[in-house]
């Protein structure tokens, strides 16, 4: 009986728990989802190791580090106009390979 109980009372918990988090507006953890994000994040990182190193070296200084296209410019000895190109062509590349595409 106590068992029982106790099992009541968590699997209670967790239900409260759940009604929390989705008036907080976040969505409960779900396999697929968790999957899909894998998998997502598996096809960023195989394009990512696509690109040619330079354009992949500014675009994770540019979107992971937060660094200014001025300061990856300064960095790498070239104009804004070439980082924001070599940024356009590994984003143009993620999102093929976000999509699918070869």
């Amino acid at each position: 009986m106590r068992d029982r109980a106790r099992a009541e009372k968590t699997r209670a918990d967790y239900r409260l728990g759940l009604g929390a988090i989705e008036q907080a507006g976040v969505e409960p953890l779900d396999p697929d989802r968790v999957l899909l994000g894998r998998e997502r994040l598996a096809q960023l990182a195989a394009g990512l190791r696509e690109l040619p190193e330079r354009t992949r070296v500014m675009f994770v200084l540019y979107r992971l580090e937060n660094m200014s296209r001025v300061e990856i410019a300064q960095a790498h000895g070239v104009s804004v106009s070439a980082v924001e190109k070599h940024l356009a062509r590994a984003m143009a590349h993620l999102m093929r390979k976000l999509e699918g595409e070869p």
